[in-house]
């Protein structure tokens, strides 16, 4: 199958791009809380800076997905052909990749392991913000935003490497991590490197 292009680096930089001004915004409020009175300048900038770190933290969840989904639409495809492809597409990203490994590599991704644990706790905080249901207009801020914990929100990037990685360990021949594991500083200068 001849070489296809897709958006996985993009979606992993723009999750990448996410962590990083949300540890920004992190820093700031580390900062602030020891400086800042807390008067109504400061409740307001407090705000503000928690808005920030929610929607910089939904940023690197949902394009960690986007990257783990679009890494097995392009693994399954061109290790599977487009009618076994077929046969898995509307499946869960977990199902995609325990049932499209173990057709490719005829070795089961473990169940047990931390790829897998990582992933299902991703697809869980990505179903959980995707598929949010409305709520009242007067309702407080802890009933409109989902809780997200900074290690959820570090775990989604690294979700992809260690994926990854266990596909790799199965089935070295497919050299998976040559073709799909850029590395984070470099996806970090991608607008430098192919502007």
């Amino acid at each position: 199958m001849e070489d296809m292009v897709n958006n996985i680096n993009v979606y992993r930089r723009i999750a990448l791009n996410g962590l990083d001004e949300y540890y920004k915004c992190a820093e700031r409020k580390r900062i602030c809380s020891t400086s800042f009175s807390m008067g109504d300048d400061g409740i307001q900038f407090g705000y503000e800076l928690n808005t920030k770190m929610y929607e910089y933290a939904v940023q690197v969840i949902i394009f960690s997905a986007l990257a783990l989904e679009a890494f097995a639409n392009d693994f399954l495809l061109v290790n599977l052909g487009r009618n076994d492809y077929e046969l898995l597409d509307k499946l869960d990203i977990k199902a995609k990749i325990l049932i499209g490994t173990k057709m490719i590599t005829q070795k089961r991704f473990t169940k047990d392991g931390n790829a897998y644990q990582k992933m299902k706790s991703l697809a869980s905080l990505r179903n959980k913000l995707v598929h949010a249901k409305s709520v009242n207009a007067n309702a407080s801020a802890a009933d409109i935003y989902i809780e997200i914990d900074t290690s959820e929100i570090e775990n989604a990037v690294f979700t992809y490497k260690l994926v990854i990685e266990e596909i790799d360990r199965l089935a070295p021949q497919l050299k998976i991590r040559e073709r799909y594991l850029v590395s984070d500083d470099e996806l970090r200068d991608w607008y430098y490197l192919h502007a």
